[in-house]
């Protein structure tokens, strides 16, 4: 995440904890949806970037073959 990038967002809430910038490098170029941003990502696109952070934390594209493969789903009805 650039400087200004970092800056802008530390402007717009608080973070906490030991490390609370430990991310921001692999946050680079990703959106998120935040309360009180000048241009906040859209849900869709915020989505899409928490599912690229945790493929950069876990090092693998966890998304793909899920989102890709055939699901079935149950319908329950009622009595």
């Amino acid at each position: 995440m650039s400087d200004q990038a970092a800056r802008a967002r530390s402007a717009h809430h608080q973070e906490y904890g030991s490390g609370p910038h430990a991310l921001d490098h692999l946050m680079d170029g990703l959106r998120f949806q935040v309360s009180g941003d000048d241009n906040p990502a859209e849900e869709d696109e915020s989505i899409s970037s928490m599912l690229a952070l945790i493929g950069r934390i876990t090092e693998t594209d966890m998304a793909a073959d899920w989102l890709e493969a055939v699901h079935s789903r149950i319908e329950l009805t009622r009595r």
